[in-house]
């Protein structure tokens, strides 16, 4: 029901208004398909993310937006999820959240679930940050592109010495 989801963020330090709380704000790109009532819900894992808050939602007549803030006392990670009323395909939905960083260093890459509309998961992943290429499908380099032209330009050789060998009877 689910096809290709991909979740990109941006990261911004905010500044801080109360003394010892590292404000930051993520604002999420969200594309892929969605069956209706069924959406997507990030994880904000309890040891470094206190007071979420939505600061941009998606159009509220097609979309739900619902904040779960974490309790580290039930050790319960925080959760944002998204769900449309209907089946829908979008392309850069954009929505930001709000929170205190109580981790080291800045936040980076958060997990998120896939649901349908019977809050089965039916994929998940990595957000990824945007504007930064995944290594996965980096371009490859030029000792790599050098070895498979090497290999083949050396195709039709053998080919040709293998048809001079046959031809001569001589087995490989």
């Amino acid at each position: 029901p689910a096809k290709a989801v991909t979740v990109k963020y941006t990261a911004t330090d905010l500044t801080d208004v109360v003394v010892g709380q590292d404000r930051w704000s993520i604002d999420y790109l969200v594309s892929g398909s969605f069956v209706g009532f069924g959406g997507l819900t990030v994880v904000y894992p309890y040891a470094d993310f206190a007071n979420l808050v939505a600061t941009t939602s998606p159009d509220p007549s097609v979309w739900t937006l619902n904040v779960t803030d974490p309790d580290p006392g039930l050790l319960a990670d925080g959760l944002v999820s998204l769900s449309p009323s209907a089946d829908i395909t979008v392309a850069d939905l954009l929505f930001s959240i709000e929170f205190t960083w109580l981790g080291t260093g800045s936040p980076g890459s958060q997990a998120f679930e896939v649901f349908d509309d019977l809050f089965a998961v039916v994929g998940n992943g990595q957000t990824a940050q945007a504007g930064v290429t995944d290594p996965n499908n980096a371009a490859p380099e030029p000792g790599t592109l050098l070895m498979v032209a090497s290999a083949l330009l050396l195709l039709p050789l053998s080919r040709s010495r293998r048809g001079t060998q046959a031809a001569s009877g001589i087995r490989a």
